[in-house]
């Protein structure tokens, strides 16, 4: 009866975690595609541009920018692909979430705190995890499974799957691939000096390397290699200038990455057969994902570099609980909390306060589990009750502004213009009109990408990925293709990123267009000029 009614929590959780991610994840703010610099990522690498003038598209994340709007362009057609893109990749966030729900079944195995804390990953896992982190935790996920199965036929399938997975994730995201590929390589080494074993890991991953290498034009390792050198060079520029929301969302991050790391060191220190290799793995992830979260750090990426972290050492005190005194665990994930309380105090996010709740709630579970005060359950209650009622405010707000009408469009095999603003399809639809072979946009607005069918002039879908080192190579792409008409600015946020407009981040290049293109014509918020 027992197990019955576990089992049954177990199923609650999981609908709850997907119906807050479906909820979540398919809103639509205005009911057309507002970000035209994120959703525009989604179509900026899918057309070939000027043959005379391109070298290989180069994009910012990796094959998760092309490979889901390539599928759907083949499925829907040119005309009609856009808004089933934009669902696909709503799906995929999804599957993430819901592959993170399987790693905390697998974290919190046998503790009678599980379904509770999978009940919490409903409210949070939305918005600490997406789909550039898909492949990442599907290899986190088989490397538990591998940990946890004594079946020496079950771990070799496993082994060829998780050397398979971080292959394939090296290519879908630059940095989580790169993260889980540096942590997977460093495992596999040790283990394979420790014990003496042949790698299947490593050699399924080198395989896979080859053969997509080899075959595919868009996975060459000399593309890789020069996107990612590009992508160092100009790294630089996102950087936010120092400030106590900065500092303060950082030296959170450094609190929550040293924790974990003290659990994983008290971890090591105390067990009876020490696993080195485990050791190396996941001190390497929480290093490399609090480096590159830092390196711009907002919101969206203060986010990135706590989930990791929170997650690891919570696998560290379900495992071995008895090794940690409970009084020393409660007091370090109570000051991550007052530290997160702090950061929502400068940054007034809702976001890190779901998050802060979320932890603080994790502090309580724990403790109900060890037979705590009553008034600690109702603690418990209430915060639910109150993250819940977030959600519930938040549902109502976007089923008012028509965030999901589009799931009743989308039968109607809509075409593109239908979910874009009206400034996109003008500009979009000008630039048609005169028939250009490629697109040269001032602004980085991927939909126009999408709308014209046009890949961009040069190698660089967005020239902000660029900085002024490559600000020639621009100057030189616009005069060699000599398009007609060129999309010049716009009142969105993606001609002023970090509040400096596009002509001041390239002034010679805007100098060379104010000259070659004259004539200029503004509407709906959107600029173009014309040649001659």
């Amino acid at each position: 009866m027992q197990s019955d009614k576990y089992n049954f929590a177990l199923i609650v959780s999981l609908f709850a975690v997907i119906i807050s991610a479906c909820l979540s994840f398919f809103r639509m703010d205005g009911g057309v595609l507002q970000d035209v610099f994120h959703y525009g990522e989604f179509f900026s690498a899918l057309f070939k541009g000027h043959p005379n003038d391109f070298n290989g598209q180069l994009v910012i994340h990796g094959a998760l920018d092309y490979l889901p709007g390539m599928f759907a362009l083949r499925v829907f057609g040119e005309q009609h692909f856009m808004l089933p893109t934009w669902v696909m990749y709503q799906i995929l966030n999804l599957v993430t979430v819901l592959f993170g729900w399987l790693v905390l079944v697998l974290v919190t195995r046998d503790r009678s705190a599980r379904p509770l804390i999978l009940l919490l990953w409903g409210v949070v896992g939305t918005q600490l995890v997406g789909y550039r982190d898909l492949l990442f935790i599907i290899n986190l996920y088989i490397f538990l499974l591998l940990k946890d199965t004594d079946r020496s036929k079950q771990s070799i399938w496993l082994e060829i799957a998780l050397g398979v997975a971080c292959a394939l994730g090296v290519f879908w995201s630059f940095d989580r691939g790169i993260a889980m590929a540096g942590a997977m390589l460093a495992w596999s080494i040790i283990e394979l000096v420790v014990s003496g074993k042949k790698s299947k890991v490593l050699i399924s991953f080198l395989l896979v390397i080859l053969i997509l290498s080899f075959g595919f034009d868009r996975f060459s390792i000399g593309n890789y290699f020069e996107n990612l050198r590009i992508l160092f060079e100009t790294s630089d520029q996102w950087r936010y200038p120092f400030s106590w929301e900065v500092g303060l969302m950082m030296f959170s991050v450094y609190c929550l990455s040293f924790s974990a790391i003290y659990f994983l060191t008290t971890q090591l220190r105390l067990e009876k057969e020490k696993v080195i290799s485990d050791y190396v793995f996941y001190v390497f992830l929480i290093v490399f994902f609090a480096k590159i979260s830092t390196n711009r750090m907002d919101v969206q990426h203060f986010l990135m570099g706590i989930w990791v972290p929170l997650v690891i050492g919570l696998r560290c005190y379900f495992k071995i609980p008895e090794l940690f005194g409970f009084r020393k665990y409660k007091l370090v994930v109570c000051l991550n909390v007052i530290q997160l309380l702090l950061v929502y105090g400068v940054c007034k996010s809702q976001v890190v306060l779901i998050v802060t709740l979320s932890l603080l709630s994790f502090l309580i579970i724990l403790s109900f589990e060890r037979k705590s005060l009553k008034i600690i359950g109702s603690l418990l209650v209430f915060i639910m009750f109150f993250l819940i009622a977030i959600e519930v405010k938040s549902l109502v707000k976007s089923v008012r502004n028509g965030s999901y009408d589009w799931a009743l469009l989308l039968v109607k095999n809509l075409n593109n213009k239908e979910v874009l603003p009206e400034g996109v399809v003008w500009a979009a639809s000008e630039i048609l009109k005169l028939n250009n072979s490629c697109l040269f946009d001032f602004t980085n607005n991927g939909l126009m990408n999408g709308y014209t069918n046009l890949g961009s002039c040069g190698r660089f879908s967005y020239l902000v990925y660029g900085n002024e080192k490559y600000e020639p190579e621009f100057i030189s792409t616009l005069l060699n293709s000599k398009p007609k008409v060129i999309l010049y600015s716009t009142n969105h946020w993606s001609f002023s990123i970090d509040k400096k407009p596009m002509m001041k981040r390239f002034p010679h290049l805007n100098a060379v267009i104010l000259e070659k293109y004259s004539r200029e014509i503004c509407r709906y918020g959107y600029c173009i000029r014309y040649l001659g």
